[in-house]
């Protein structure tokens, strides 16, 4: 049984902006990206989404952007998440893309609030230590099941264990949810 004291607490959830749910929603990726005024987006997927040409639809999708794609293997851990922040941080995108899973989604979340906050990621790790919103970023999960794409973590992998950076700028970065 739950103590009165819990019963007490007040909660806040807070979500992405805009969600998109239903058949043909992936065909609304470009008009939720053109919102943003993007010139560069850099899409963050894993081998097995290219590979089933989930990849091929939102490229198709952003085929007005110069995209780049950057592949995620497995649930990052800080020396995986490393040299992609340092992509997004020395070049110049204005969008994020997220396609996949939780462990993609959540790396697509540090990309977009790593572009625009200095410092380590190592330094973010904990309850509300981001300081600025990051870029914009729509999230496209494939799996069900984490979440990923409507709460305030994200998830990094640390030898035995997980950790998360958790923040409410980074559920209120811009940010849009498409769910196909």
């Amino acid at each position: 049984m739950i103590g009165s004291s819990a019963l007490r607490r007040i909660m806040l959830f807070t979500g992405p902006r805009r969600i998109r749910l239903g058949l043909g929603s992936l065909e609304a990726l470009g008009s939720e990206a053109r919102r943003f005024d993007p010139k560069r987006a850099l899409v963050i997927t894993d081998p097995n989404v290219k590979r089933l040409g989930y990849l091929d639809r939102v490229l198709n999708e952003l085929d007005y952007l110069n995209v780049d794609v950057y592949d995620v293997r497995g649930e990052p851990s800080l020396a995986d998440l490393e040299p992609l922040v340092e992509r997004v941080r020395s070049e110049s995108f204005d969008l994020i893309v997220g396609l996949g899973g939780g462990s993609v989604l959540d790396s697509a979340k540090i990309a977009a609030m790593s572009a625009r906050n200095e410092g380590s990621i190592e330094s973010y790790i904990g309850a509300d230590k981001v300081r600025r919103k990051g870029l914009p970023l729509i999230c496209i999960p494939t799996t069900s099941g984490t979440g990923s794409e409507v709460t305030r973590f994200a998830v990094i992998r640390f030898e035995w264990t997980k950790r998360s950076i958790s923040s409410e700028l980074i559920i209120r970065m811009p940010r849009s949810s498409i769910h196909y």
